[in-house]
């Protein structure tokens, strides 16, 4: 199993601090094989680590800290691990890292108001209504 956390950056945000609780979680508790990818900006916030062994860091800029771009970089960095590791399960901490080529994924979807008040999130309704559910 991949638990990809790599929406936390230096400053967080609540769906950062969702994926560094979970992320703190599984390192402390969960027993089965996993491989956790945090970027090098938001690692800093994983305190009191017990098996440093499963963490793998992805390059700073695949972080929210950069906008826009950073958030690009992680779709794009999230879908090429998807090809990858086809035989893992992929569980993404956050919708912005939806995998368009894997079926094998949970994909934690924070709010629907792009989907519900769609006249205000135009680019966002798109990337919901066609992006997320086709890769669902």
């Amino acid at each position: 199993m991949i638990i990809n956390a790599t929406n936390a950056g230096s400053r967080l945000s609540g769906i950062g601090k969702y994926s560094l609780s979970l992320s703190q979680y599984f390192l402390q508790y969960w027993n089965y094989p996993f491989k956790l990818f945090v970027n090098s900006r938001g690692i800093m916030h994983l305190k009191n680590l017990k098996d440093e062994s499963r963490i793998k860091l992805v390059n700073r800029c695949v972080s929210p800290d950069y906008g826009f771009n950073g958030h690009l970089l992680r779709l794009l960095w999230t879908n090429k691990l998807s090809l990858q590791d086809q035989n893992d399960i992929i569980f993404n901490t956050s919708q912005l890292e939806g995998c368009l080529y894997h079926k094998r994924q949970i994909i934690t979807v924070h709010d629907l108001i792009p989907l519900i008040f769609q006249q205000y999130h135009k680019k966002q309704y798109h990337y919901f209504r066609f992006f997320l559910i086709s890769s669902g």
